[in-house]
C-alpha cells in the first residue's frame, strides 16, 4: 500500500499544473542566472568600475567560470536561496496537496477505508515528498549542469568537482523534506488547505530569514539553506552541512511521529 500510494501521488503530480509552473520557474530562474553571471563576467574582463566591488577570489571565479562553477553560483539562487526559499515554498505546496486538499476532499478517507494499515498511507504519502524533492533537486543538478556548460564551457572542470557540488545540491534534500513534512502533517488539521497554504508560505519565509539573521540555524530543520549565502563552495565544510542534516532528521523524527499518532486516530481523520 506504502508503494502504491507513493504511486499514486507521483501520477497526480505529473499531472498537475503546479509541476510544470515549478519547471518553468527553475528554468527562467537558471536561464536568468546564466545572463546575469555572463554580464557580471565581462564586466571584470573589461574592468568596468562596477566589478570593483568583488574580491580577487570572486573575479577569478568569474573569469574562469565553466560549466561546476555555475552549478555552485546556482546553488543560491534556487536550492539555498534565503529569504525567499523557493525550492522550500514549492515543496511545502506539494505538502500541503498531497496531506490538507485530499482529507477535504474526502480522498484521503477513501484510502483509509480500503486499506489493511492506515500507517501504511501516511508512509506513503511521506515516501512520495522524499521523490518529488529529490526529483526536483536531480532536475536542478541536470539543469544547471547543461546549462553552465552550454554558455560558459567545460574547460577546467573535473569528476571530483562535479561530485563534489551534487552531494551539496543533495544535501538540501533532507532539511526540505523535515519541514514539509512538519507543515503537511499541521494540514491535517481541520481548516482550508488555502488558509494551510498562506500559513505553510509565510512560515517558509519567515524561518527563513530568522535563521539568515541569527542563531537558529543551527538547530532550525532549514538552516542549511541560508549557510551557503557569505562564504564560498570551496571554504565549506561538508562536515557542516551533514551536521545540519542530522539536526533535520530530527525534525523529520518528529513530523514521522506526530503522523502516526494522528493516522491513529480514526475519528479524528474522518
Amino acid at each position: 500500500m506504502t508503494l502504491e500510494v507513493a504511486k499514486n501521488e507521483l501520477i497526480k503530480t505529473f499531472h498537475h499544473k503546479q509541476f510544470y509552473i515549478l519547471l518553468v520557474f527553475i528554468i527562467i530562474m537558471a536561464l536568468f542566472s546564466t545572463y546575469i553571471y555572463s554580464d557580471i563576467q565581462n564586466k571584470i574582463i573589461n574592468g568596468d568600475v562596477g566589478a570593483n566591488r568583488y574580491t580577487e577570489k570572486v573575479k577569478e571565479s568569474y573569469i574562469n567560470m565553466n560549466g561546476s562553477i555555475f552549478m555552485e553560483k546556482f546553488l543560491t539562487d534556487f536550492i539555498f536561496k534565503p529569504m525567499i526559499p523557493y525550492f522550500l515554498i514549492f515543496m511545502v505546496l506539494f505538502s500541503i496537496r498531497t496531506f490538507s486538499e485530499d482529507n477535504t476532499s474526502g480522498n484521503l478517507k477513501f484510502f483509509i477505508l480500503g486499506a489493511n494499515n492506515r500507517i501504511d498511507i501516511f508512509y506513503g504519502k511521506i515516501l512520495y515528498l522524499f521523490a518529488i524533492v529529490t526529483i526536483v533537486v536531480l532536475i536542478n543538478i541536470l539543469l544547471s549542469f547543461v546549462l553552465g556548460a552550454l554558455f560558459f564551457g567545460v574547460k577546467g572542470m573535473t569528476i571530483k568537482g562535479l561530485l563534489s557540488i551534487s552531494s551539496i545540491y543533495l544535501l538540501a534534500i533532507i532539511p526540505v523534506l523535515a519541514f514539509s513534512s512538519l507543515i503537511g502533517v499541521f494540514s491535517l488539521m481541520p481548516g482550508s488547505s488555502n488558509v494551510f497554504i498562506v500559513i505553510g508560505v509565510m512560515l517558509s519565509v519567515l524561518v527563513s530569514v530568522i535563521d539568515r539573521f541569527t542563531i537558529s540555524k543551527y538547530f532550525s530543520p532549514i538552516g542549511i539553506l541560508t549557510k551557503l549565502v557569505d562564504v564560498d563552495i570551496i571554504d565549506i565544510r561538508i562536515f557542516d552541512l551533514v551536521k545540519s542534516n542530522f539536526v533535520a532528521f530530527i525534525y523529520f523524527g518528529i513530523a514521522m511521529v506526530i503522523g502516526i499518532l494522528l493516522f491513529r486516530k480514526k475519528d479524528w481523520i474522518y
